[in-house]
């Protein structure tokens, strides 16, 4: 799911734009959601109140907030998403540098030029998404957590909880052998320690026979038959640490 805002002050290019990208998406299979505002100041509020952004299509020259302060102000907290730029004049490209914008649209928008960067932003953010994000369903809500964030993930029946750092959790249906797999070629590292733990490596304090300790306290089981995969991962995993150290 690619979470997209779009934000201009004029209407019909913000109908225009959402039209090109529900046929981009039903053309490429790609599912996206898309918010539309046309007013920066409303979009800002949005983002403050914790609502998460893949893709932004901003105007620059907009009456209320323009564009570059609206991409300033984001950028503080959101480095990875992708911008794209609007607008009639072409005098702001050095500007547009400052805030990492990934392109630029002049109006009236080309078409094919529209597709393409659209299809380079997707492909981008998947990148992104897959080296550095979990991404879940719970109760029709969509959430993506930053893999960095999690500390494990614990298996309950048919559901699986998420536990981040900051002590709050999540939680969705799904197996563990299929996080697992996911997550096995992550930027993250994460031990399969037993079959209702998989645990991010970097919050490992201590590895005993059976059990670990995480750095927030917690100790969780390591299962016989498990245990020596999780101490060749571990091992490999700490020798590289101290190589590069």
């Amino acid at each position: 799911m690619i979470r997209i805002a779009v934000c201009d002050d004029d209407k019909n290019t913000i109908m225009t734009i959402e039209e090109m990208l529900l046929e981009l998406s039903a053309k490429g299979n790609s599912k996206v959601r898309i918010e539309t505002y046309s007013d920066g100041a409303f979009l800002l509020n949005d983002i403050r109140r914790g609502v998460e952004f893949d893709l932004l299509y901003l105007d620059i020259e907009m009456e209320q907030l323009d564009g570059l302060s609206l991409a300033r102000e984001f950028r503080k907290d959101h480095p990875n998403a992708v911008l794209i730029y609007i607008s009639n004049h072409e005098s702001y490209l050095k500007e547009l540098f400052e805030v990492d914008t990934f392109r630029f649209l002049s109006k009236p928008i080309d078409s094919e030029k529209f597709e393409a960067y659209f299809r380079n932003a997707v492909e981008k953010i998947q990148l992104q998404q897959e080296e550095l994000f979990f991404s879940y369903s719970y109760d029709r809500q969509f959430f993506k957590v930053l893999l960095s964030d999690i500390v494990y993930f614990e298996s309950q029946k048919r559901s699986i909880r998420l536990y981040k750092k900051d002590g709050t959790e999540g939680s969705f249906y799904g197996k563990l052998n299929e996080v697992e797999k996911q997550l096995k070629e992550a930027a993250v590292p994460f031990l399969r320690i037993h079959q209702s733990y998989l645990v991010n490596y970097n919050y490992i304090k201590q590895f005993g026979n059976t059990e670990l300790e995480l750095s927030n306290g917690k100790c969780l089981p390591i299962s016989e038959d498990r245990r020596k995969a999780a101490e060749q991962k571990y091992g490999g995993l700490l020798r590289k640490e101290l190589f590069y150290e």
